[in-house]
């Protein structure tokens, strides 16, 4: 047994090491204060190894201390040069430094879509003011909101990829699609190729037009009738693409999704591509079959049940040529299903 001698003994022991410990954070923390944290020290280190300066500066890892580092030493980072500045910018929010710095890191460093959107509003913004014509056209492909007269400037300088980008991830205003319809008429009285008018149809099939434009287009003089009939069927296209999305649910819907089956002959392939499961059934039962882009869209997709479906209820099992089979043959999940459902009905 030990004696209550041995027990003081141990405890003082234990209480001493603690105040050793103590005191070597402590005094490490001072020396840190003298070598690195004061802002003399820090500038110093900030001029000469500027990495290590801003690794200290945005240390999470310090806990309260971070915060004592920083308001001792964060204000003088705006004063330094760029050499050294830029690293201090790497290491924090993009987002919490000036447009114009946001603009000059843009330029300099990191001129990568994956940069643009850690910008603010206000950086972007400024990046289109005072960037090139090719930094305008990355804001667009990079998925940021345009405004109308700059989703212009991509038409009239000659950026269609990037205006074909920007309306695939962002639905344009009335002026925007407007703009891009004079733009395809100017095209075409040029006689340059159709490469804007191969943008104007893709947006009115997922966007639609609005009243005021298909009737100056349908109505209107200036354009040829082959123009018209391809905004009649984009028109078309969309109306069936919008209405199936809206008669998804099946409690609510079932009824008109059926009528609508039986009195369209044709359903278009961006209609079939929003079909849901049972309306998919409902399209087969009243008579319709999916064409091969569907299919072949919804094969890659790899969606097993989809899969099944197809293998269930088209004909040949979905299998409308050779490159289909090739296609499901490359998957094996879809060749097990595929050679399951073979297996259990004859062929058609």
């Amino acid at each position: 047994m030990r004696n209550v001698r041995e027990w003081i003994v141990d405890d003082l022991w234990e209480w001493i090491k603690k105040f050793f410990a103590i005191l070597l954070v402590i005094i490490l923390v001072i020396l840190g204060f003298v070598i690195i944290f004061n802002p003399v020290s820090f500038l110093f280190w900030a001029l000469v190894y500027p990495r290590f300066a801003a690794n200290v500066l945005y240390n999470d890892d310090f806990d309260i201390l971070n915060g004592i580092i920083v308001a001792f030493n964060g204000w003088m980072v705006n004063a330094l040069p760029w050499y050294s500045k830029k690293h201090f910018i790497k290491r924090s929010s993009l987002r919490d430094w000036s447009s114009c710095v946001q603009f000059k890191y843009f330029t300099r460093e990191r001129h990568t879509y994956e940069c643009l959107k850690e910008m603010d509003n206000d950086g972007i913004r400024y990046t289109w003011k005072h960037g090139t014509y090719s930094d305008r056209a990355m804001i667009a492909e990079s998925g940021m909101r345009l405004e109308d007269d700059e989703f212009k400037f991509l038409l009239e300088h000659g950026f269609p990829k990037a205006a074909r980008t920007y309306l695939e991830n962002n639905t344009p205003s009335t002026l925007k699609m407007k703009y891009l319809l004079d733009a395809v008429e100017k095209e075409d009285a040029e006689g340059k190729d159709d490469m804007l008018l191969k943008i104007f149809i893709p947006a009115v099939i997922r966007y639609g037009l609005s009243p005021v434009l298909l009737n100056n287009i349908l109505e209107g003089n200036k354009y040829t009738e082959e123009f018209r009939e391809k905004v009649k069927e984009a028109v078309w296209r969309y109306g069936q693409k919008t209405l199936v999305q809206r008669l998804s649910d099946y409690s609510l819907y079932s009824s008109e999704f059926t009528s609508f089956c039986r009195q369209n002959e044709v359903i278009c392939h961006e209609a079939q591509l929003r079909l849901y499961p049972w309306q998919y059934l409902v399209f087969h039962k009243t008579g319709h079959q999916l064409d091969r882009a569907t299919i072949v869209a919804i094969l890659k997709g790899g969606d097993l049940n989809w899969a099944q479906m197809i293998f269930e209820n088209e004909p040949n099992y979905g299998m409308v040529d050779e490159n289909v089979k090739a296609l499901v043959d490359n998957n094996p999940d879809l060749l097990k299903v595929f050679v399951h459902v073979r297996g259990s009905r004859p062929k058609a």
